[in-house]
């Protein structure tokens, strides 16, 4: 197992203004992600940025509208499902749409 290794005492000699306080800094951005965050969103969402928990939440929205005979919102949620969904979500709510106006 390797020794820990122990960060300098400050002193006066230390602490002077040639420089040593900066080498202590970070600097970051706000703007940077993390490592791998890519890759994270890329596998939780799709090319517009929806999540496949948000389609299938307005999957099941559009189903209850449906149900209580709002036609004009379920055909709106409809098509951002056509828009934004899976192949799957995208084919459920085909069935939906047909089971709709049908």
């Amino acid at each position: 197992m390797a020794a820990a290794t122990e960060a300098p005492e400050l002193n006066e000699e230390t602490n002077s203004d040639d420089g040593a306080e900066l080498a202590n800094t970070i600097e970051f951005s706000l703007d940077d992600g993390l490592p791998g965050d890519d890759d994270a969103i890329a596998e939780s969402s799709d090319s517009t940025g929806a999540d496949a928990s948000d389609i299938e939440g307005k999957l099941d929205l559009a189903r209850a509208y449906v149900e209580i005979g709002d036609k004009e919102a379920a055909i709106e949620l409809l098509d951002e499902i056509d828009q934004q969904g899976t192949s799957v979500q995208k084919e459920a709510a085909d069935v939906l749409r047909k089971e709709l106006l049908g």
